[in-house]
């Protein structure tokens, strides 16, 4: 009953006094420091997007600027040359006493546009200088952009930070979450404790309990001189048992030094001349593990440098095909580069030459067909048209207006091919051209193509539209059988030649 009582008791002081230190370790401001953190990483969140976006913004609008700038360089530059060429082809056909327009012989009271074209190249030039000094002011990063990143930068350090200080907050609610439970299992353990104390009977004799407590010290120091004799006992036997092996290795060994001094003398050998031998053969087998570990560097140092060989050999291996990589990399870089050039020159070219040429030929075309509604077109550097409501640019076009311009820009287009090519066309195609197009401008559309005739001798028009049998020299149907899942082709007999 006794001992009973005392492990209670010692138990119950021992969840105690775990209960005191979980209660010293639960922080009632976890919960309140987790909320600061998760508002201070929110007001950093946002800050980070404010800043990102400002600096994304600012970036934008610094490549706009460039890219706007560039574009301008590129139309100063094109136009410089387009004049260049002008003034130079004016001044050859001024002094031969021709027109450069024309072709025809000026009168001598004409006064020529050589004096215009010059003015007009210098105030060219100069826009040009003005925009390669703007470009190259806008190449490097603007200091505001530059402060911008900085501060995208900081404001990233600060959310991190913020990120680190609520997961820290999370992890302490976490650890005070575990202390909480902890702390409720050592309390309701103490207070199975304290029933199961409750429960012993309160009687104790005290006499009773020194006696028996004076019993259990004799008791306890009689085992301990029983042990010491067992064990005295056992170191005795051991003894003994290692007197006999000594006594036995004594022995062997005087007699293996008997037989050693009958060899000594069986050869003439003193003991002196015996014992120097002796020493001479310890020395050489101390020196043998000395040899030996000489000889197992070598065969390693050997190792790594035959490793050494095999990697060297691999990385020039490595390394000529990289090189051969290179070659062909630098090739095919050179290559595009040459061919970028050449397109870059084309370029320039065809917006120097053929697109005013272009837009001239599509506006007069355009004129014929809306009769002279419509009598202007501008082609932009990507070879964009736009139509033209007098001085006025329409952006924004109909789906006929759409059709009108095509096909203003496919004739355009075909008569430039004819005149830079030197020699007669025999044939101009067109498909589908009267879709969309009223009465009137179809009309228009075939007086255009019998104008045509000249530089085409051949016309061919395909269409769905009815009613155009009239005006061809020669008309072919193409219709299909549903039965026979065929076509066939029949000609007709034009009732009026107009075309």
């Amino acid at each position: 009953e006794f001992g009973e009582r005392d492990k209670l008791v010692f138990s119950i002081n021992e969840k105690a006094t775990d209960r005191r230190d979980l209660e010293k370790g639960i922080d009632g401001d976890a919960a309140k420091q987790l909320g600061i953190a998760e508002k201070e990483l929110a007001a950093a969140s946002a800050k980070f997007e404010e800043v990102r976006a400002d600096c994304a913004k600012a970036r934008v609008g610094w490549q706009s600027a460039l890219q706007a700038a560039k574009s301008g360089t590129a139309t100063a530059s094109n136009e410089t040359t387009r004049l260049e060429n002008e003034l130079r082809e004016s001044e050859e056909a001024v002094s031969k006493g021709v027109c450069p327009t024309c072709g025809q012989k000026l009168d001598s009271d004409h006064s020529p546009r050589v004096d215009e074209l010059k003015a007009q190249l210098e105030k060219a030039k100069q826009i040009q200088k003005e925009q390669n000094d703007l470009s190259d002011s806008l190449e490097a990063e603007p200091e505001s952009l530059r402060k911008a990143d900085g501060e995208e930068h900081a404001a990233m350090k600060a959310l991190e930070e913020s990120r680190l200080r609520e997961q820290s907050a999370k992890v302490v609610i976490r650890q005070q979450d575990e202390l909480v439970t902890r702390l409720k299992s050592v309390a309701d353990q103490l207070q199975v404790l304290e029933k199961r104390m409750a429960s012993l009977p309160s009687s104790f004799d005290r006499a009773a309990y020194d006696v028996l407590c004076e019993r259990a010290d004799a008791l306890a120091q009689m085992h301990a001189q029983w042990q010491a004799l067992g064990q005295a006992e056992d170191t005795e036997t051991r003894a003994r048992k290692r007197h006999a092996e000594k006594l036995k290795e004594f022995e062997e060994e005087r007699a293996k030094q008997n037989i050693d001094k009958a060899r000594l003398t069986e050869i003439g050998l003193s003991e002196e001349q015996a014992v120097q031998v002796r020493q001479e053969f310890v020395t050489v087998k101390n020196t043998v593990p000395f040899l030996e570990k000489q000889l197992l560097d070598v065969q390693e140092s050997a190792k790594n440098s035959h490793r050494a060989v095999l990697e060297c050999t691999d990385r020039l291996e490595k390394w000529k095909e990289n090189a051969a990589k290179v070659d062909e990399h630098r090739h095919g870089h050179l290559l595009y580069k040459e061919v970028s050039d050449a397109m870059s020159d084309l370029r320039t070219r065809l917006n120097s030459e053929i697109r005013p040429k272009l837009a001239a030929l599509a506006g007069e075309t355009l004129a014929q067909i809306t009769n002279h509604r419509y009598g202007k077109v501008e082609i932009d550097d990507s070879f964009k048209a736009t139509l033209f409501d007098g001085e006025r640019n329409k952006p924004v076009i109909s789906g006929g207006e759409e059709d009108v311009l095509a096909l203003a820009l496919r004739v355009a287009l075909s008569r430039y091919v004819l005149e830079k090519s030197g020699m007669p066309m025999s044939m101009l195609v067109m498909d589908e051209v009267f879709g969309s197009l009223d009465s009137d401008r179809r009309s228009n559309v075939l007086e255009m193509f019998e104008g045509l005739r000249e530089m085409f001798p051949q016309i061919i028009l395909i269409s769905h539209v009815e009613g155009l049998g009239a005006h061809g020299d020669r008309i072919l149907y193409v219709n299909f059988d549903s039965h026979e899942k065929v076509s066939f082709v029949t000609e007709a007999v034009p009732q009026a030649i107009s075309l």
